[in-house]
């Protein structure tokens, strides 16, 4: 960090030649929709830098402290680095030297907490006997005891009873309400104990800026909150699950609603919190679901737990799979079908057509899924030659793909989603098996049809169709 230029940045709102005045100021949850006073205080500080000093610029030092930030593992934002830079300042005026100030700032004012992210949706009434568990997320009804005591018992904000008097809703009712969660435990934040401890601000501009800071913060971890739920959501989709849109929830709010971070156990101080409000509001939607949430929860646990610890040669085929999967599901939903489609050819073609032969192809995927469907191997053959025509049909000339036709492909998608996991399980416990020689006994398996004999059991045990499960 260049001090000089340090040395010189400054509080104030006054124009002056060689700076650029920026402004920190509270944007989300300090007014409701009608511009009145919401859940905290409207506030604003001007911050004056020097354009250029030396050839150090502005544009350098904002890119000098992002890489600051985020060496601590902290998130960024320009507004988190203005808020930052504000602290810093005030900590600069009270030290002997820039420099001091600087090395006390960047080696004590990091510290770790835990993060709480909540969206109850106000007003959008569902029943979920049992919450879908993604990775990182809970979605279902709104666990409105547990975020109450959260707020009561580890903060020191009276947001809880704010937050009932303006919305006007028993307990009960909450509990109805539909509601995305993510816990983080050991996040970067600032060291908001010393700035209370110490007199960097007098008393009433300390919560004014400990607030804007963590606004900015908590405003960095939504914007992030809905970007990896979305990612997320793909896990789910590839296995029966509904599809619950980031861009429906962020762009079809208008005010009703409240994300609400609440940050707790900082410096394990297990009192000193922070609560932030930030609204939005959402228009009532159905979401349906192929498989039940329980089914959902099962299959997630098992498909995270087995792909978390060991690799093989199944391992990048599953991954690449419930993308493509998901993906396709989530464009099924915005009635791109024909895309949808695409994406779960990809899925199937990049990990059984490894020779570029179609009829090969087509017989290893219904060497595959024939006992699933209960059906026969030439049925799922001739159903493959079907999805073929259809595939090329809109390829080479732009025809459409009939829906029916995508929700088969994405059957078959995920079968063999199934059978990828049972190898890559087979795999951990078996180191001989590999992906080229189950490739070799899917076509075994296949040509033992033409030729008229009885399916292997041993074979298709060996191939991942046949389990104890399915005996």
């Amino acid at each position: 960090m260049y001090f000089p230029y340090l040395k010189l940045i400054e509080e104030n709102a006054v124009s002056k030649p060689g700076y650029i005045i920026k402004q920190v100021e509270s944007v989300l949850g300090a007014h409701d929709e009608d511009g009145t006073q919401h859940f905290r205080t409207h506030s604003s500080y001007y911050l004056s830098y020097p354009e250029e000093l030396h050839g150090y610029t502005f544009e350098k030092y904002i890119l000098d402290l992002e890489e600051f930030v985020k060496s601590h593992e902290h998130k960024y934002s320009e507004s988190i680095a203005h808020i930052l830079t504000l602290i810093f300042i005030h900590i600069r005026d009270k030290s002997p030297s820039t420099q001091l100030a600087w090395s006390k700032f960047s080696q004590q004012m990091f510290t770790k907490c835990d993060l709480h992210l909540e969206y109850p949706i106000i007003g959008m009434s569902i029943s979920m006997d049992e919450q879908l568990h993604l990775l990182n997320y809970d979605i279902g009804n709104f666990d409105v005891l547990s975020l109450k005591n959260k707020i009561i018992d580890k903060t020191q904000s009276d947001y809880w009873d704010r937050f009932k008097k303006k919305n006007d809703y028993s307990e009960v009712d909450l509990k109805h309400f539909l509601s995305f969660r993510r816990l983080d435990n050991d996040i970067t934040v600032f060291n908001v104990l010393l700035v209370n401890d110490k007199n960097f601000f007098n008393k009433d501009e300390r919560t004014i800026v400990i607030d804007l800071y963590f606004e900015a913060l908590t405003i960095q971890y939504f914007r992030d909150f809905w970007t990896e739920l979305d990612d997320q959501l793909v896990d789910s989709l590839a296995f029966g699950g509904a599809y619950y849109s980031p861009k429906t929830f962020q762009e079809l709010t208008v005010g009703r609603c409240t994300q609400v971070g609440i940050f707790t156990n900082i410096s394990g101080n297990p009192k000193l919190g922070w609560v932030i409000p930030l609204t939005h509001a959402i228009y009532r939607l159905h979401f349906d679901a192929q498989n039940s949430i329980p089914e959902i929860n099962n299959r997630l646990k098992e498909y995270y737990e087995s792909v978390g610890d060991e690799s093989t040669e199944f391992l990048h085929p599953i991954k690449f799979i419930v993308y493509h999967l998901g993906y396709g599901l989530k464009l099924l939903y915005d009635e791109k079908v024909e895309e949808a489609f695409i994406n779960f050819w990809l899925s199937l073609d990049s990990i059984l057509n490894s020779n570029q032969n179609s009829r090969a192809f087509k017989n290893r995927v219904a060497a595959l899924i024939w006992l699933k469907f209960k059906s026969d191997h030439q049925k799922q053959f001739d159903l493959m030659n079907q999805l073929y025509k259809c595939r090329n049909s809109f390829v080479h000339n732009g025809n459409p793909i009939e829906r029916d036709m995508c929700l088969k492909l994405r059957e078959i998608s995920q079968a063999i989603l199934d059978v990828l996991i049972i190898m890559h399980c087979k795999s951990i416990n078996n180191e001989a098996i590999s992906k080229k020689p189950w490739l070799e006994d899917i076509d075994k398996s296949y040509e033992l049809f033409y030729k008229g004999q009885r399916s292997d059991l041993k074979l298709l045990k060996d191939i991942g169709v046949l389990t104890e499960l399915t005996e």
